[in-house]
């Protein structure tokens, strides 16, 4: 919160999805930074919940920033339509962590590119998630 570019940038609304018991600590950190606003899907976390109150205020399409829990607690509620996955080069984390931990996916790719030349061991993929 107190770094990432999407909390800096006023022009930026940012919507941060999570558990009663964390609304007010958020709130607080977020105090100074009105185009940020909590959404509290009760006693557990409910992306469904999450996702049903930005549709309620209008919004149609999301772009989720998240890491494995994010993306885990998306797939298993069925919220998740298409899957971008960019992995780098460069070592972040643990090697091998799997983005998702779960029942296996029924997945088909769209596209695979992988990066050339400076940018050499990035990839980038897109599936779409088969119902």
């Amino acid at each position: 919160v107190e770094s990432a570019l999407m909390f800096q940038v006023p022009e930026l609304p940012v919507f941060v999805i999570t558990k009663s018991a964390s609304v007010a600590a958020l709130q607080e950190r977020l105090r100074d930074r009105r185009w940020v606003q909590v959404i509290d899907t009760g006693e557990r976390l409910s992306m469904t919940g999450g996702l049903r109150q930005l549709r309620e205020r209008g919004i149609q399409a999301v772009s989720a920033v998240g890491g494995r829990r994010t993306a885990t607690s998306m797939l298993l509620e069925g919220v998740v339509d298409d899957l971008y996955l960019t992995t780098s080069a460069i070592n972040g984390g643990e090697p091998h962590t799997p983005y998702y931990e779960g029942p296996p996916l029924p997945l088909d790719l769209v596209v695979a590119k992988a990066a050339l030349g400076p940018e050499a061991g990035v990839r980038f993929e897109h599936f779409v998630l088969r119902r």
